[in-house]
């Protein structure tokens, strides 16, 4: 990961902490709903998420010869996303998450940089998670999760690469996330997930055709408000 990466992911993970002080210090009421969740709860979240993106550029063949030191970003994005989790135990839960897709603008890096934009593709994942929540902290409710995703590839658009072309792919997620409880059903959400998938990438440059895979190691970071029923 580069430095940069590492900053922006700490400077949203401080926004999120800053979040979660600022609704327990404005709320003064006295805690009275029982610890935790119950089995059979429903708990609904509505979220600003920020993609964060690392991306590595395989082999590039182009008309069968690979081109050394090739490279790509993608940029990050921001974008708005929801959740809705089933307690099957009263700490386990089974959670599906979805979002508006995040856009993803391809640019030349390294030997390829003359391209400047490669193509642009709006992606997002559908993620099934199995979460465990720890009850123990009064308001604050910590939770991790485990899962699988679909990351889906929609509105392809060419740019120097045309014919563009890039697949869908099946990923692991895992997740870390916070709740603050104000004891009346609504919470305030933070939560990040990790979502790491190797696709495959086609096109035409000119009249050559072009093949290589690229690995991204993408982190979701949001902030929301949640909702049990």
């Amino acid at each position: 990961m580069s430095p940069a990466f590492v900053k922006n992911i700490s400077m949203w993970i401080s926004v999120s902490g800053s979040v979660l002080g600022a609704a327990d210090a404005l709320s003064g009421e006295t805690y009275s709903r029982g610890a935790g969740y119950n089995k059979g709860d429903w708990v609904a979240s509505l979220n600003l998420s920020k993609v964060y993106v690392d991306e590595t550029l395989g082999p590039l063949n182009v008309g069968g010869s690979t081109v050394p030191s090739a490279a790509v970003s993608i940029g990050n994005d921001t974008t708005v996303t929801f959740d809705i989790a089933y307690f099957i135990t009263d700490k386990v839960a089974l959670d599906l998450f979805v979002g508006v897709p995040a856009r993803a603008k391809f640019q030349g890096e390294g030997s390829i940089s003359a391209l400047e934009r490669v193509s642009e593709v709006d992606y997002g994942p559908a993620i099934l998670s199995l979460q465990y929540h720890f009850d123990n902290f009064e308001r604050f409710h910590p939770y991790v999760g485990l899962g699988v995703g679909r990351v889906f590839f929609f509105d392809k658009t060419d740019g120097a690469l045309t014919s563009f072309d890039i697949e869908d792919k099946w990923a692991p997620a895992v997740q870390v996330g916070l709740r603050y409880d104000f004891g009346n059903s609504w919470m305030v959400n933070s939560d990040i997930r990790y979502i790491p998938f190797e696709t495959d990438v086609s096109g035409t440059l000119g009249s050559a055709p072009v093949s290589t895979k690229i690995e991204v190691d993408p982190f979701i970071l949001s902030v929301g408000a949640s909702y049990m029923f």
